[in-house]
């Protein structure tokens, strides 16, 4: 018992559900259920060699990175006004408030990170091994090629692992959200304690296409999927965002950072996107009508006002 409430080991093996699990300091995380997995995977229609996460490919430029860092910071600025991160923030479970991932989300909402996506499901990362993204969407494999299933050990990689999980917007808990932090010379291949190579098909890709729904499931377009193309998308960059920039990166320069913006046909505004009333108003009423009900359904505690690590 804790303050005179239940806070035994709730074990739970559904594949819908989260426990909270204490991280310190007061707060806490909504880690996809079942507990006692331990694999993690990742999904590939093709295997590259290095595997690298976005941040880091060949075809990202310095020049394309600063800027990407400008248009993540633009996007989490933003979403620190969602109403429910808000909420979410004040819902307290014991003496620990929720710990937001901002790196995750902005991971799952398309921007370049140092981060590799992970699920402790193995049907998601088959969809993503036996799909491809095309013009926006997820498209069946026609023709016959090989793709890869990750397979890495959870426990024994539990130091580096981010547990992303359910947060304030639906994608990482769709994708039971895990991920892996590397550094530039680091080499996803060298790390995974298995890697199978799948001959994929028509009707393997058709398989699991069907299953999440051409992956609408997995990835549901909602405001802030709007928000953050338009962000990707922009050729503007903000005054604010470059200020945060320089504010954690002392040894960059505004003239240099105009310099690089300016040679990439970007423009500086002092107007940051926001939401509009209207949106506001659409996020709130879906939320607590209905979705804070569901959301918080999914939640199980095992005790965390205690370290459950």
């Amino acid at each position: 018992m804790h303050n005179n409430q239940p806070s035994g080991v709730v074990l739970d093996n559904s594949n819908d559900n989260f426990g909270a699990l204490n991280i310190g300091k007061n707060k806490y995380k909504l880690k996809p259920t079942p507990e006692l997995y331990t694999t993690l995977y990742r999904g590939q229609n093709k295997f590259y060699k290095p595997c690298n996460p976005s941040i880091y490919r060949k075809n990202i430029s310095y020049e394309d990175r600063i800027i990407n860092e400008f248009k993540k910071i633009e996007f989490i600025r933003l979403l620190k006004l969602h109403p429910i991160l808000k909420d979410l923030s004040e819902y307290k479970i014991y003496d620990c408030s929720m710990q937001h991932d901002f790196e995750g989300l902005a991971q799952h909402y398309g921007f370049l990170t140092h981060h590799l996506d992970l699920t402790n499901n193995k049907d998601i990362a088959m969809f993503f091994a036996t799909t491809q993204y095309n013009n926006g969407k997820y498209e069946i494999i026609k023709e016959k090629q090989q793709g890869v299933l990750y397979k890495l050990s959870y426990q024994r990689n539990k130091e580096r692992i981010n547990i992303i999980g359910a947060q304030c917007l639906n994608r990482p808990g769709k994708q039971r959200g895990f991920s892996i932090a590397l550094n530039e010379n680091e080499n996803f291949n060298d790390l995974v304690d298995e890697i199978e190579f799948i001959e994929i098909d028509e009707k393997l890709s058709t398989y699991y296409y069907d299953m999440f729904n051409a992956g609408s499931v997995l990835i549901p377009e909602d405001i802030m999927s709007k928000k953050a193309k338009y962000i990707l998308e922009s050729n503007v960059v903000t005054n604010d965002a470059i200020n945060f920039f320089i504010k954690i990166n002392s040894s960059y320069k505004t003239e240099n950072i105009k310099t690089i913006l300016l040679k990439n046909n970007y423009i500086v505004s002092n107007k940051s996107i926001t939401f509009t009333r209207k949106e506001l108003r659409q996020i709130s009423k879906e939320w607590f009508k209905k979705g804070r009900k569901d959301f918080y359904s999914k939640v199980y505690s095992r005790g965390t006002a205690s370290s459950l690590n």
